[in-house]
């Protein structure tokens, strides 16, 4: 008689990539990425640098940065660890994201000139795509590649006191709002043929969590209370937004919001933020990091289960996340 026997149907987790920084070395922030809870640092904690995303092509481990080795910071990109510079060290620059398409590495920043303006780009394998001119004040939030299209989102300052949110498409401009207040983009992605945006607009006194859908405003909190916005990706007919929102006590509790519903992920008691979320299946995972009393702790939350990255000694924060199977 055949013995009968049934397929293993259990779901092995992924792989969690973390980007974000701690501080090491000299007493520096240092650019580092946790895989697993076990971290990698990037740089010799000689000098201050930060990672500040984070992607995987195949085996590949690309993480988004800089690094301020003497009076400027340098943008720069790790593969594997080896470090990949973008600018030449002449005059700040920044990166916010990274994207990885056939091949092609797409790393979204800004760079300033001698006087503080700013020019907003993106670098493909390294060369220098400037989506704006040198302007008074400028910023790259994110950027998102579909097909052959590269989606960048980021603002421009208006007028004296309100900034502009934007996003470019293959180096068109896309006005999100009309500057008559503040408004800002955090981050952008795309599902079929819709664009999502998310930001935060100053509303009064406070700031209000928000995003875009091909332009049309949806709003995630109600502006009663402080919130901001770290980042947004889209699961079929479900938009998740994660970020932070003034507690009670007037901390900000790190939160995510399905489809408007929001998921408390700290208890508001110290201040905490939810830089990046990305799905599993049916498992949400979100980083970010929460004050303990003495330093910023970098987390991990499983389905709102926390994990310490750090061990709370040192000053530590999350600011992206890829997931590996």
């Amino acid at each position: 008689m055949l013995a009968s026997c049934k397929k293993d149907t259990a779901k092995t987790a992924p792989t969690t990539f973390v980007a974000g920084g701690e501080i090491e070395g000299l007493g520096v922030y240092t650019a580092k990425y946790w895989k697993n809870n076990d971290d990698t640092i990037l740089t010799d904690g000689f000098s201050t640098s930060f990672a500040s995303a984070i992607t995987l092509s195949g085996q590949d481990v690309y993480v988004a940065g800089y690094e301020t080795p003497g009076s400027f910071s340098i943008a720069k990109y790790w593969k594997n660890g080896v470090a990949v510079t973008l600018s030449d060290g002449t005059q700040n620059a920044l990166t916010n994201s990274i994207f990885v398409s056939g091949g092609d590495v797409y790393v979204g920043g800004y760079e300033f000139d001698e006087n503080a303006n700013a020019v907003l780009k993106y670098w493909k394998n390294g060369v220098a795509v400037n989506l704006t001119g040198i302007l008074p004040a400028a910023y790259e939030s994110d950027i998102f590649v579909s097909g052959s299209d590269v989606y960048v989102a980021g603002g421009t300052r208006f007028v004296a006191n309100t900034f502009q949110a934007k996003y470019w498409k293959n180096k068109t401009e896309v006005i999100l709002s009309d500057g008559s207040k503040s408004e800002y983009t955090n981050s952008i992605t795309v599902s079929g043929n819709d664009v999502y945006v998310a930001g935060i607009e100053y509303s009064g006194s406070n700031y209000r969590s928000k995003y875009w859908k091909n332009g049309t405003v949806v709003y995630v909190t109600d502006g009663t209370k402080r919130a901001s916005v770290g980042a947004i990706m889209v699961s079929g007919t479900y938009v998740y937004v994660c970020g932070a929102e003034a507690s009670p006590s007037d901390h900000d509790a790190a939160k995510y919001w399905k489809n408007g519903v929001a998921v408390t992920l700290t208890d508001g008691n110290n201040k905490a933020f939810a830089n990046a979320i990305l799905l599993s299946g049916s498992d949400v995972y979100v980083t970010g990091y929460e004050f303990n009393g003495k330093n910023f702790v970098a987390k991990l939350w499983k389905n709102g289960v926390a994990t310490d990255l750090s061990d709370g000694s040192k000053r530590a924060q999350a600011t992206g996340i890829f997931l590996a199977n």
